[in-house]
């Protein structure tokens, strides 16, 4: 009886450690910085962007967007940024760029998918490599 309540005792105290650990935001950052990441959408009427993003993981990232009207090409934009774990919000990130700060928050990110609410529109990249 008396083992039993040790091992459950050691099982719970691991259990509540571990969930304080950081791995979460670790494994995240790693996927995070081990793709560029893609997204596709309707930027305004006849019009096409597709956009990746890439995080390094020394904090700099790089926002690069093309444009299409009636699939020709119709401008690029690049971006580049820094980036950090918002230490407020676990899972959301605080891109600054040149002009403003943007706001990645409900960040879910594995291998294949990185979505959230990139300033309040929800968004869903997917890896590129």
């Amino acid at each position: 009886m008396k083992k039993k309540s040790i091992r459950e005792l050691i099982f719970l105290l691991s259990f509540i450690l571990g969930s304080f650990s950081s791995c979460e935001n670790e494994d995240a950052e790693y996927w995070l910085c081990n793709s560029v990441w893609l997204d596709i959408f309707d930027y305004a009427p006849h019009t096409v962007c597709y956009q990746d993003l890439t995080f390094n993981p020394d904090g700099t990232g790089v926002d690069h967007r093309e444009y299409y009207y009636f699939d020709a090409p119709d401008g690029v934009e690049i971006y580049a940024f820094y980036w950090k774990w918002n230490p407020k919000h676990s899972h959301s990130i605080i891109m600054d760029y040149p002009d403003g700060r943007s706001y990645f928050n409900n960040v879910w990110v594995d291998r294949y998918t990185l979505k959230g609410d990139l300033d309040g529109v929800s968004v869903t990249f997917e890896a590129a490599k």
